[in-house]
């Protein structure tokens, strides 16, 4: 009981559960919603030509026409036959039992075998109508047979709502090429951008860490700074400097636009290269001195040594770093977006799929996320292995000392950072300096003004209640 009267135990516990449910319950919601299949749904047109049935409106079901009506396949024993009585009335029969009834909306039902069915009519209305078409009637004529009164040419929809876990919605995705395109592109887009900011952080990284450098300290808190920067910031910048009507392409006349894959690969490169850069230097600077002053001593060269005792030692920062800047480029969606255009993305499919005014495909979106969840969770359970397999349990006993550079290797490294900052810093600056800029026609002029902060001003977007 004594335990139990420590706070910080019960908020911790607290804390876990409320942590455990915000990440497991919406992750149980996607699955079931990728899992779930609805029943379907058949669409019969009933007019002066007879009975037909709509394909664009139907689903999951067979439906064969008959000299005088249609029949459904439900299921490989379960069928239904609808024939036309009257002009207004049709007759639906099986050799399953039919009943009838009512939904909480107050729709007909029609339930047969292991199908329920909401059923609901479409009637055109002449242009001086003034009475609303016939409302949908059933009246039972047998155990197996009901008749259906219905409104003058109308469209008769039958939507099973019954829910069965299916796997067909991870059959469509991964057989479908627009969901195939956006994974093989998502991953193409994190794994080379990952690798290109990798390559442009860890070195940087390590040549601040281990060698003498002018404004190292400024430097970390440059790239620190650098790394709070909203995704599609970047993307809006570097399309505003280098897109086919971009502020540079224009005024050098270049007839290039970043717009496209390879745009967004760069873009997202300059967006993780700090979350690689900060904690690879981490690593570099928590080194101890004796390993590589043991190396030194049995004839190892600095070449050797870096490759053999420093890189492996600052693995386990690297590899975090690389896992994170995988995830951030991975699930981005900001850059895609707007740089992509015609780029098919994970994230841009799972939003589209779900907010889509037209074309919604709930399914289709959390069976995208899941399988973003999954590449996720495969990333991660790969750094783990990796890094399990390894030991890397080592106490930093003493710092090492950075090396001094020549003259000419100082230039070069400075040379790499500025270069590397300013590609980092440049949706900021880009940013700021259109803040001053005047637009028209929703291009920037060379017109300085304050008139835009006066404008946001004056429109409620600068006041914070």
């Amino acid at each position: 009981m004594k335990v139990l009267r420590d706070n910080w135990l019960i908020f911790s516990i607290v804390a876990l559960v409320l942590c455990g449910l915000t990440i497991v319950v919406p992750q149980v919601r996607l699955m079931a919603a990728s899992l779930l299949e609805e029943g379907g749904r058949f669409t019969l047109l009933h007019n002066k030509d007879g009975l037909q049935f709509v394909p664009e409106m139907t689903a999951r079901y067979s439906v064969a026409k008959l000299s005088d009506g249609v029949a459904i396949t439900l299921s490989s024993t379960d069928s239904l036959t609808v024939d036309v009585e009257d002009d207004r009335t049709l007759r639906l029969s099986s050799q399953e039992p039919i009943s009838v009834g009512k939904d909480e909306a107050g729709l007909l039902e029609l339930d047969l075998g292991s199908a329920r069915f909401t059923l609901s009519q479409q009637a055109p209305r002449g242009l001086f109508a003034t009475t609303a078409p016939a409302p949908l009637d059933i009246n039972a004529q047998s155990l197996n047979a009901v008749l259906l009164s219905h409104a003058a040419n109308a469209y008769i929809t039958f939507e099973n709502k019954s829910l069965a876990l299916s796997a067909v919605h991870y059959t469509d995705f991964f057989t479908r090429s627009e969901t195939l395109s956006a994974t093989v592109n998502s991953l193409l887009i994190a794994l080379t951008s990952t690798g290109l900011a990798a390559l442009i952080g860890v070195s940087l990284a390590y040549l601040i860490a281990r060698y003498r450098v002018a404004g190292s300290t400024a430097i970390v808190f440059l790239v620190t700074m650098a790394s709070v920067s909203p995704p599609f910031l970047g993307a809006y910048a570097w399309r505003l400097l280098l897109g086919r009507n971009g502020v540079l392409t224009n005024y050098l006349g270049l007839d290039v636009s970043i717009v496209g894959l390879h745009g967004v690969i760069w873009v997202i490169t300059w967006l993780v290269f700090p979350i690689i850069f900060l904690l690879s230097h981490s690593s570099f600077q928590s080194l101890d001195a004796g390993h590589i002053e043991a190396a030194e001593s049995l004839g190892a060269k600095p070449p050797r040594v870096r490759m053999t005792v420093e890189i492996p030692l600052a693995l386990p920062g690297i590899i975090t770093g690389l896992y994170l800047a995988t995830m951030a480029a991975l699930s981005d969606f900001g850059t895609p977006r707007i740089i992509g255009l015609d780029v098919n993305a994970l994230p841009v499919l799972i939003y589209t799929s779900f907010l889509s005014e037209a074309g919604r495909n709930p399914a289709l979106a959390a069976t995208g996320s899941i399988v973003l969840i999954t590449i996720s969770s495969l990333f991660l359970m790969a750094q783990q292995i990796y890094l399990a397999r390894r030991g890397f349990a080592v106490v930093s006993s003493r710092a090492l000392e950075r090396k001094p550079l020549s003259p000419l290797a100082h230039g070069i490294v400075l040379g790499a950072v500025i270069i590397a900052l300013l590609m980092a810093f440049t949706p900021h600056l880009t940013v700021l300096v259109s803040s001053f800029m005047e637009w028209r026609v929703g291009l920037p002029s060379a017109n300085f003004t304050v008139e835009n902060y006066a404008t946001m001003w004056r429109t409620g977007m600068g006041r914070l209640g």
